[in-house]
């Protein structure tokens, strides 16, 4: 299996809530960008919540992330994955969780996309307590592997933003 590396921070100083992935899939890792493959709901998401059209220029996904506080980011670093299914991780290499929240003290809520960012996220900083004073919140998960209505994914996550 290939070790596949993540892509850097999307983060300012206004940034309010972190949205942590697990690892970008084979489409965003190889565009260099965050949730690039189309099929995945993220920006569709956000736009519903907002009700705001977000621009499919990456820039413009970036100018609004940044105008609505969101920060992008991974639980990982690296990791050996065949595809880009979360199931298939092995050798996971973690990012730098605490020193991102320490050198970006304005994040007050981490939404976790999907059930495999907040286990491997847990396994490592449960008891962490940079992370004792922050709202941690489960999402569903973007990716289409997960078969649920648009309109459901949307519901789940309008509780990051409430």
């Amino acid at each position: 299996m290939l070790m596949k590396e993540g892509l850097e921070p999307i983060i300012d100083d206004q940034s309010r809530i972190l949205i942590l992935g697990t690892l970008p899939g084979e489409k965003s890792l190889s565009k260099r960008k965050y949730y690039a493959d189309n099929c995945n709901k993220f920006w569709k998401i956000l736009s519903c919540i907002f009700e705001e059209q977000i621009k499919q220029v990456y820039e413009s996904k970036l100018e609004f992330l940044y105008r609505k506080g969101i920060a992008l980011w991974d639980v990982l670093k690296a990791a050996e994955r065949e595809g880009s299914s979360d199931s298939s991780i092995d050798k996971p290499d973690l990012n730098d969780l605490e020193g991102l929240i320490k050198k970006h003290p304005s994040i007050k809520i981490i939404g976790f996309n999907g059930k495999c960012a907040k286990k491997f996220f847990m396994h490592e900083y449960v008891d962490n307590p940079v992370f004792s004073a922050l709202k941690l919140i489960q999402l569903m998960s973007t990716s289409a592997r997960l078969e649920v209505s648009l309109e459901v994914k949307v519901k789940n996550w309008q509780k990051l933003f409430s």
